[in-house]
């Protein structure tokens, strides 16, 4: 019995097409992570047409093994190979133009970076970094312009130093990652000569303290200003993050059905030792004693906070309904730059600001500490901790009363 062959795989690239002239290849070549239609004429090697290869949707293959996608781009990069073969031949026939090509506007550049991406269908934090990435390193206050390689790298210098006073240097690194993605694709078009990150660089991660504690000072001192403007549930918000040490998400999506009267049921992040990412904090120990005193001057003890938004709220539904993220994000902003504060004073830093509360005045043990945040003692070490541990806790757990 006859044995049926297989059916032929798609072509990989380099995907190789003659030029029907004899003279030039069109083929497929893999840039940035994403393969581009280039033309081989002679001694001109790897000149690209401008045409991305699209990926394999699935759908019907013709003769060549391509699909229909694929057939359109081969049919627009044929006919620039073909032009340049035809200038090859004949030198005579190449026009040099008489007037300067007209160049891409910078938003226009970006919109169009935006469709091509799809940025619009990606999650909302995606979609909100790649805008980020723009107001703080391209547009911002400085308006459109025209895009040229030169250019543009020294509007992102200039906009990267006022960045710098607004943002972290971890979260500027991701917006510059942004960014070097919008101009390799930019000049993978032909419309910069060279990507301006390659020469400006991406800054280095902080390691050591990249997540600096808020001071108490600073905190008291955000809390009277947002208190004499009136923003009571910011300060709620502020209260709870700090005494809690709960991430910005975790704080947005208390609800009272969380609340027994006893513990705090927190939908946090998934973890290795805890799938669901659910946890239970505990505001009174198994004696009924307050586990969260609060700080005179400073913080309020949790039952306080928690009696405060009861009488707003009524308790019911969500303990801030209708605010996000980036309503507190953008209110802590203005506080701090009316206080003149640095910018690593984020809400990030009040999880870690919390973490030296736990461990210096309530006296919590690292095992009780991880318990209430909600991750284990070598991520606490490693992320909370740094040079601020006591040499004695990363051998061995501190005694304290545990639920």
């Amino acid at each position: 019995m006859a044995k049926i062959a297989p059916p032929a795989a798609p072509p990989q690239a380099p995907f190789k097409i003659r030029n029907p002239e004899g003279i030039g290849v069109l083929y497929v070549r893999q840039y940035t992570g994403r393969a581009w239609l280039v033309t081989h004429v002679g001694n001109r090697r790897h000149q690209a047409t401008g045409i991305p290869w699209p990926d394999d949707d699935g759908t019907k293959r013709n003769r060549l093994g391509i699909t229909q996608r694929q057939q359109v781009a081969v049919t627009r990069g044929l006919a620039i190979l073909q032009q340049r073969v035809l200038e090859y031949r004949h030198p005579e026939l190449r026009q040099e133009p008489t007037e300067a090509p007209t160049r891409l506007m910078l938003s226009a550049a970006i919109e169009e970076f935006n469709q091509a991406k799809g940025v619009h269908s990606k999650s909302k934090a995606i979609q909100s970094r790649y805008r980020n990435a723009v107001e703080h390193l391209l547009i911002g206050s400085k308006g459109d312009l025209v895009l040229e390689s030169t250019t543009l790298r020294k509007r992102i210098i200039t906009l990267k130093e006022e960045a710098e006073a607004k943002v972290n240097i971890n979260y500027l690194k991701k917006l510059m990652y942004k960014v070097r993605e919008m101009c390799e694709y930019w000049e993978q078009c032909g419309y910069v000569e060279r990507n301006p990150i390659n020469a400006i660089g991406i800054p280095n991660q902080v390691h050591e303290d990249d997540v600096q504690p808020m001071e108490q000072e600073t905190f008291r001192r955000i809390v009277e200003l947002a208190t004499r403007q009136h923003h009571h549930t910011f300060v709620e918000y502020l209260m709870l993050m700090l005494g809690m040490g709960l991430r910005a998400s975790e704080a947005v999506g208390l609800t009272w059905d969380d609340w027994n009267g006893q513990t705090l049921r927190v939908h946090g992040k998934r973890v290795r030792g805890n799938r669901t990412g659910v946890r239970f904090y505990a505001v009174f120990d198994t004696h009924g004693r307050a586990t969260t005193p609060g700080l005179p001057g400073t913080l309020w003890p949790l039952e306080e906070t928690l009696d405060r938004i009861r009488q707003r709220t009524g308790g019911k539904g969500k303990f801030f309904p209708e605010k996000t993220i980036a309503n507190y994000q953008r209110m802590l902003l203005q506080l701090r730059e009316e206080l003149d504060l640095p910018p690593h004073n984020t809400l990030r830093s009040l999880r870690s600001g919390a973490v030296l509360i736990m461990r210096d005045v309530y006296k919590w043990g690292v095992e009780f500490r991880c318990l209430q945040l909600g991750h284990s003692v070598a991520v606490h070490i490693r992320h909370y901790e740094k040079r601020r541990r006591r040499s004695e806790e990363s051998a061995e757990a501190a005694v304290t009363y545990h639920i």
